[in-house]
């Protein structure tokens, strides 16, 4: 696939790609044949999304002690699984995907998630002290709406957690250069990016929270401004 990478931050990028409408109607349901080989969510995935859930939670909920039991949305959030521990916890937990049989799923175990983008959030302004954005925001088509929209929908002081994939490559490239994923970030074009919408980094994090080599974390909280 063609790659384009800028000479300034590093930032890597599909350039061409295939436009907006493509991607919608791909999210919308073959999306899971790329994830788990068919369009239904299998039970491995189902147990995996729990487990992912319990470990963002345990590790996150120690750096939100101001923020604790308060309004949390998740960001490409699939089944929904990964809320449970934060609903066990009494958080009030919303989730929202492009994926509608795993939101369907979701819905049909009683959680709030929704079908849709970051680009376009359903929910209003200054609602959520948090926002997880688990990868999600690396497959966005606009990422600087999708930013925007995080901005918006979180209230001030509110706390933006991201998980991003190291842009160092660690096993087969079609990990990493595929269709699905429109962009690769590094360190410095995350700084650029949170800045330039209001965002202040207050911890990078590369503990193995997922269990991936290749994953690593950012607390950013949105300013006060």
């Amino acid at each position: 696939l063609p790659i384009s990478i800028c000479s300034y931050c590093g930032h890597k990028y599909l350039s061409p790609r295939y436009p907006d409408s493509f991607y919608r109607e791909f999210f919308k349901k073959e999306y899971g044949k790329s994830l788990f080989k068919k369009t239904n969510p299998t039970k491995k995935y189902l147990k995996f999304q729990k487990e992912r859930g319990e470990r963002v939670y345990s590790f996150l909920n120690k750096f939100l002690k101001e923020q604790n039991n308060s309004k949390l949305l998740d960001h490409g959030t699939a089944t929904g699984l990964a809320l449970v521990p934060w609903l066990k916890n009494n958080w009030d937990c919303f989730g929202i995907d492009p994926h509608k049989p795993s939101v369907e799923y979701a819905q049909n175990q009683g959680l709030n998630v929704k079908y849709g983008y970051g680009e376009k959030l359903p929910y209003k302004s200054n609602n959520f002290e948090v926002i997880l954005s688990l990868g999600s925001f690396e497959h966005a088509y606009d990422v600087n709406k999708t930013f925007k929209e995080f901005n918006r929908t979180l209230k001030k002081n509110g706390i933006l957690f991201l998980r991003w994939r190291s842009d160092k490559l660690s096993g087969s490239p079609l990990e990493y250069y595929n269709y699905v994923t429109n962009r690769y970030f590094t360190k410095n074009s995350l700084l650029n990016l949170l800045s330039k919408h209001n965002f202040k980094i207050t911890k990078f994090i590369n503990t193995k929270i997922e269990g991936y080599d290749t994953f690593e974390y950012i607390i950013a909280k949105k300013n006060n401004k």
